[in-house]
């Protein structure tokens, strides 16, 4: 099998790398939408399609720091994820009596308790270490997964999942 990076490198050069590239690409998208949407075969074609498309959208933005290959397996599954997504069946919500709900205003008891648990959890968060309120921020402030925690970090993944474990237990005990 060809190095699909090299390939990515000079496909927008090269029509004939260029075909080669797409045919390995649709290739492997095959074998990931096949496997994401096992129980939705009728949604394998458009997803390849979406994906092979997107694909060639990224060649000339991919950074060879990132295997290739990965970069189109993400796309695929995205892929997948959004043509699941556009399968599920909607429902308007006109009618039916939550137009009242925006008017309501919190009941201030609420919100004394939600800002004194914001100020007990600011005040446990300032007594952990740096790395810890660094690992605790990544993870619940912006969502970052945990191995991308640890190489934000230059740490071993395990590393991050044990400060985040142990983190976690002494805010809830200073809380």
């Amino acid at each position: 099998m060809p190095d699909l990076d090299q390939l990515a490198l000079t496909a927008p050069h090269d029509a004939a790398v260029t075909d080669q590239l797409l045919r390995l690409v649709r290739a492997h998208a095959i074998k990931v939408c096949r496997r994401r949407l096992a129980w939705h075969p009728h949604l394998v074609d458009d997803a390849v399609q979406e994906t092979v498309i997107a694909t060639w959208s990224v060649v000339p933005r991919w950074r060879p720091e990132r295997p290739f290959l990965a970069v189109v397996s993400r796309i695929a599954v995205n892929k997948c994820v959004s043509a699941l997504r556009a399968q599920r069946p909607s429902m308007s919500l006109d009618g039916l009596g939550f137009e009242d709900l925006a008017a309501d205003v919190p009941d201030p008891a609420e919100v004394a308790a939600s800002t004194d648990m914001y100020s007990r959890v600011q005040a446990a968060m300032a007594r952990l270490s740096t790395t810890d309120q660094q690992v605790l921020t990544l993870r619940f402030l912006y969502g970052m997964p945990g191995a991308d925690i640890a190489h934000v970090l230059g740490v071993p993944h395990g590393h991050v999942r044990k400060r985040q474990h142990s983190a976690l237990r002494k805010v809830a005990a200073r809380v």
